[in-house]
C-alpha cells in the first residue's frame, strides 16, 4: 500500500499574514521609539539649561561679580539667538561682552528644539554678586515637534532660581505667573 506523506509547512497566505503583522508591529515600535528618544533629548536639554544657569548663578556669587548668560555673535556681543551656543562670562561693566575669558559654553540645542527668550528684547540674563537675577526676570521658551510635550517654559525668577513649566494639557499655551500667555 502506497501512502502519500505530506510535508509540514506553511501556505503562502499564512506567510503573507505573518509578514504583514510583523511589519505593522515594527512600524508601531519604531514610532514609539522615536517619541521616546525625542522625550529623552528634551529632558536632557532642560537639565543642561538647569545646570548651566545654576553654574552661572554660583559663579556670580562665588566670584562676587556680575555674570551674564547669553548667546554671543562673532564680535563677542550678546544677541537674542538662543538657537546657537550659549555663553557664561564675567560682565562687570554690563556691556554684554565678556570682560575676560568665557567661563562656560553650552552647545546649541539641536534641530529638534526651537528655543527663544522672554527677556524683553535684551537676549541675556545677568546674575549679581549674591546670585540673584540682576535686572529683569525672564525665561526661555522651548518648542519641539517630535517630543510628547511640545511647549516648555523655563522661568528664571528674581532670586535667580530656575523653574520649568510644561504644557501638560497640550493646548499649545502656558499661562505664566505674570498672566501672559506663552506659546510656540
Amino acid at each position: 500500500m502506497n501512502s502519500i506523506k505530506t510535508q509540514p509547512g506553511y501556505t503562502l497566505l499564512e506567510l503573507i499574514i505573518v509578514i504583514t503583522l510583523l511589519s505593522v508591529l515594527a512600524t508601531m515600535a519604531a514610532s514609539s521609539w522615536s517619541a521616546a528618544i525625542a522625550d529623552s533629548r528634551q529632558r536632557t536639554q532642560i537639565n543642561e539649561y538647569r545646570t548651566f544657569f545654576n553654574c552661572a548663578r554660583w559663579q556670580a556669587a562665588s566670584m562676587n561679580t556680575i555674570v551674564t548668560v547669553c548667546p554671543l555673535n562673532a564680535a563677542q556681543n550678546c544677541v537674542d539667538d538662543w538657537e546657537g551656543p550659549v555663553h557664561v562670562f564675567v560682565d562687570n561693566d554690563r556691556d554684554g561682552r565678556p570682560d575676560d575669558d568665557v567661563l562656560r559654553v553650552m552647545r546649541a540645542p539641536g534641530n529638534s528644539f526651537g528655543v527663544r527668550s522672554r527677556t524683553a528684547g535684551t537676549g541675556y540674563f545677568r546674575f549679581n554678586e549674591t546670585g540673584m537675577l540682576h535686572g529683569r526676570t525672564g525665561g526661555l521658551i522651548s518648542c519641539s515637534d517630535s517630543a510628547s510635550i511640545t511647549l516648555i517654559y523655563i522661568a528664571i525668577n528674581k532670586g535667580g532660581r530656575f523653574r520649568v513649566e510644561y504644557d501638560r494639557d497640550k493646548d499649545g499655551r502656558i499661562t505664566a505667573s505674570s498672566g501672559d500667555a506663552i506659546s510656540c
